[in-house]
């Protein structure tokens, strides 16, 4: 049952359990470290949020159909299943599921879930040291730090002039091209 509970998630992105809560599996994406030149990799969490929770009919047709069983046979063995879990759950380990995590109950009644190791955690971070050739005015701004940081920033401050007024350069044929369109536009209008 424990497999056919993950993979339910898995495929759904959520499994109510009645009476425990539902498990809810949510995509981290890639994620770019830029002070430390990592990637981490893509990731799901398992979220749990307790509550009244209710199991549908979808989902005892998908257990019948992973065992190959009859639905009502399929309601009767998830029934059981709860109840084993529900007094796993008040024990001092609590119920563990597999792929999930476990759940408990402590003193006080309220339900708690430790989930099992994340996906992240199993997968290597890569580092991007050596992957991209750092620009050469970057290499001379860093050997001119180490000599006069005060003429760095006036360095820095005009090399930001220069970027920008050269982008103000690069565009001048748009507005030529738009001009000449007007034109040959205006022209057409008076002799057609």
């Amino acid at each position: 049952m424990h497999q056919i509970l993950y993979k339910y998630l898995i495929l759904n992105k959520q499994l109510s359990l009645p009476e425990v809560g539902t498990f809810i599996l949510d995509e981290i994406p890639a994620q770019l470290d830029i002070p430390n030149n990592l990637i981490h990799a893509p990731s799901s969490m398992v979220r749990y949020k307790p509550g009244v929770a209710k199991a549908d009919k979808h989902f005892f047709n998908f257990i019948a159909k992973e065992l190959a069983i009859d639905e009502t046979e399929a309601i009767q063995a998830f029934h059981d299943f709860m109840l084993k879990a529900k007094q796993g759950m008040i024990g001092e380990h609590g119920f563990a599921i597999k792929g999930l995590g476990s759940i408990k109950k402590d003193h006080h009644g309220k339900t708690i879930f430790l989930a099992e190791r994340q996906s992240h955690d199993l997968l290597p971070q890569v580092s991007l040291e050596g992957l991209f050739a750092r620009p050469k005015h970057m290499e001379t701004l860093a050997k001119k730090e180490e000599d006069n940081p005060d003429k760095l920033d006036r360095e820095v401050e005009t090399m930001v002039q220069k970027e920008l007024e050269k982008d103000e350069e690069d565009y001048w044929w748009i507005y030529a091209i738009i001009l000449l369109l007007l034109g040959i536009g205006a022209l057409l209008y008076y002799y057609v």
